[in-house]
């Protein structure tokens, strides 16, 4: 028998959209996909080609920035050298308002805060100062030009910048040094230079010392309070990255990086200035150079926004195109699952998959009103008698599964026709055997009155040996409750027994471990006379101070020996008790054996006695029975009798409805069986 598939669900049960609908979705998903990684990898293209660029120039605008202010100091410590070789300033020849009239138009020339000139002490008579003790005095006066970081100036009050050279003998250079000339310029000065240079409109340039404290940036107040990343790094970890590229910095390194700053990513690119061990970095944010990746975000999602319109509208006429053709065909299958076979199939005029499948739906609407019109016509014929008929559609429309239903179909034709055919046969055998069941049962209702007679004098008998079996039976009873009362007391007496034994091994037992502790108080006090021994021995080697201690020891020797005597006493009754004991245990074990020979014998007689009642229930049992079945015997004996004349009626009745039922069969039209 086939097996019926389950429905997982009918259209009411499931969530379904359209086809349309679907071919919207892809198209635009679709689409939106592309452009969105398109426009990603586009962006993820600048920014890369942003970055590589950044990393290519910002290095060449650090190097031709740091080259730009070493050129500008180099400058100034020329001219500052030039100073030097003036031989009137040597000499001593000018009086000191000549010295400051002519120092004083360099200082106006040149915008420098102040100008000086010391003798070999580094005193300055002009202003009255001394710069003995500084370094810049100290590289000068040793024949070298030299530039100082930014300096606290008490004579301006400022931070300064001061440049020194040596003052040479009658203005020749590189013979004798007979003091320093110098020149203070304004810090800011620095930071004006570096203020200029910028690589992106936020961007911007500044310089560290040797030692990595600012001392030029267009936030003079960094070079004021002398800020120090790499120190300040320590405390504070949000410097780190900028501490790393500083600290390449003050190594007099070239590079580029990267690091955040206040939250800010920032790009950087420095060189050494070859100056003091000066370097300039230039910096910029990375926002700066961001603007081209934004407007290509931007020029993005408006060519989403225009060519998803324009995916939607093609998707929308697609879907439309399709999804009609495939909603016409839905609905006339829905048609054909209501039981709808004669509407038209809808005309489908594409050339694509859609027309395949207005075909099928066609074919399978012409399938199912051929196979079920010719279903309808094989069960009506045979429904109306006739079980010789045939399909009246070629047999190759049923296809597949609708080939198992024609099959089926003739199968229970052929079946039907099978049937009947055997119960027009069996008609006449019923007919023929009703005959002979008429005289056979004559024949039955004259045994069975001779018999009769026969079965009650057996009766008779059954009830005297039923009341002989139930007297012995009685008997019996009385016997095995007897034997059960002597059982169960001679099973009390074996309990008892039992408890003896079991009381007789722990005494026993306890004997043996009282013996191993005796054991134990000789092996003690064995060990205490050895030691009152050795300590006789230790009281005789003491002399006089040792007699007290000679005598305990010879008193706790003795009660060693004492306690050894005693626990050998001891030993000797317990064994002996052991002994005893042990006797009883054996005694005890043959007495619960003996009883145990008496229970089993009880036993084996409880179990004669209850067989032998067995055997007699069993006795009234088959009497019993033998006495009903006597009686049942005279029962069916009077009911055959009965019985007989009746069938001999049945009979007669039976051979009526078998010329009926063969009249019923005739009616059918069978074929072949």
């Amino acid at each position: 028998m086939r097996r019926k598939k389950k429905r997982k669900g009918t259209p009411k049960e499931m969530k379904v959209t359209t086809i349309k609908r679907e071919i919207q979705r892809i198209i635009i998903l679709l689409l939106a996909t592309a452009l969105v990684l398109a426009g990603g990898i586009s962006c993820y293209l600048n920014y890369i080609s942003t970055s590589d660029a950044l990393k290519g120039s910002m290095p060449v605008t650090a190097t031709e920035a740091a080259s730009e202010v070493q050129a500008h100091l180099h400058a100034t410590m020329n001219i500052v050298e030039m100073i030097g070789t003036i031989p009137q300033l040597a000499s001593g020849t000018l009086t000191p308002s000549q010295k400051h009239t002519l120092l004083d138009g360099y200082k106006k020339n040149y915008g420098w805060e102040t100008v000086f000139v010391t003798n070999n002490s580094g005193v300055d008579n002009v202003n009255h100062t001394d710069i003995s003790n500084t370094q810049y005095f100290k590289t000068a006066l040793s024949g070298t030009t030299s530039i100082s970081d930014p300096v606290y100036d008490k004579l301006t009050e400022k931070l300064a910048v001061v440049i020194t050279a040596p003052l040479w003998k009658d203005g020749r250079q590189n013979t004798e040094v007979v003091g320093t000339v110098g020149i203070t310029i304004d810090a800011r000065s620095l930071t004006d230079i570096v203020s200029d240079i910028k690589v992106s409109k936020n961007g911007g340039a500044y310089i560290l010392n040797a030692d990595g404290r600012t001392i030029a940036h267009e936030n003079f107040d960094l070079v004021i309070n002398e800020e120090n990343d790499i120190e300040a790094s320590k405390e504070d970890a949000s410097l780190k990255e900028i501490a790393v590229q500083e600290k390449k910095m003050t190594q007099g390194q070239s590079g580029f990086g990267k690091y955040k700053y206040n939250g800010q990513s920032k790009y950087i690119a420095y060189a050494p200035i070859g100056i003091n061990g000066w370097s300039l970095g230039v910096t910029t944010p990375a926002s700066d150079f961001m603007d081209s990746t934004i407007k290509g975000l931007i020029i993005i999602a408006v060519s989403l926004a225009i060519i998803l319109l324009i995916g939607a509208y093609v998707a929308r006429r697609t879907g439309k195109h399709i999804g009609e053709a495939v909603s016409l065909c839905t609905e006339r299958l829905k048609l054909l699952a209501a039981g709808d076979l004669t509407t038209e199939v809808p005309e489908i005029k594409s050339k694509n998959e859609t027309l395949v499948l207005a075909q099928s739906t066609s074919e399978i609407v012409y399938a199912q009103q051929n196979i079920i019109g010719d279903v309808s016509y094989l069960l009506s014929e045979m429904a109306g008698g006739n079980f010789n008929v045939h399909s009246g559609v070629n047999e190759e429309m049923y296809v597949g599964e609708y080939h198992e239903i024609l099959l089926s179909i003739q199968k229970l034709r052929l079946t039907l026709s099978g049937t009947i055919h055997s119960i027009k046969d069996a008609s006449e055998q019923v007919e023929a055997g009703a005959a002979q069941l008429s005289s056979g049962a004559q024949g039955l209702a004259q045994g069975a009155s001779e018999q009769a007679s026969a079965v009650e004098e057996l009766l008779s008998t059954a009830t005297t040996v039923t009341k002989q079996v139930e007297d012995t039976t009685k008997a019996t009873d009385a016997a095995h409750d007897k034997a059960k009362l002597v059982e169960k007391e001679a099973t009390v007496s074996q309990d008892k027994m039992t408890e003896l034994t079991e009381a007789m091994k722990r005494i026993e037992s306890t004997s043996n471990e009282i013996k191993n502790i005796i054991g134990g108080i000789e092996d003690i006090a064995a060990q205490t006379n050895l030691l009152s021994l050795n300590a006789s021995i230790e009281a005789a080697r003491a002399g006089a101070a040792g007699k007290g201690f000679a005598v305990v020891a010879d008193q706790i020797g003795k009660l060693a020996e004492q306690s050894t005597q005693s626990a050998v006493n001891t030993r000797e009754l317990i064994e002996t008790s052991i002994s005893e004991v042990s006797a009883g245990s054996r005694i005890t074990d043959e007495t619960a054996e003996a009883l145990k020979q008496v229970i089993d014998g009880l036993d084996e007689i409880v179990l004669s006695v209850a067989d032998v009642r067995n055997a007699s229930d069993k006795q009234t049992l088959a009497v019993e029975q033998i006495e009903q079945g006597v009686a049942q015997i005279s029962s069916v004996v009077q009911s055959n009798s009965a019985a007989a004349e009746e069938s001999s009626a049945t009979s007669e009745e039976l051979s009526a409805q078998a010329q009926s039922l063969n009249h019923l069969v005739s009616q059918f039209k069978l074929g072949e069986n």
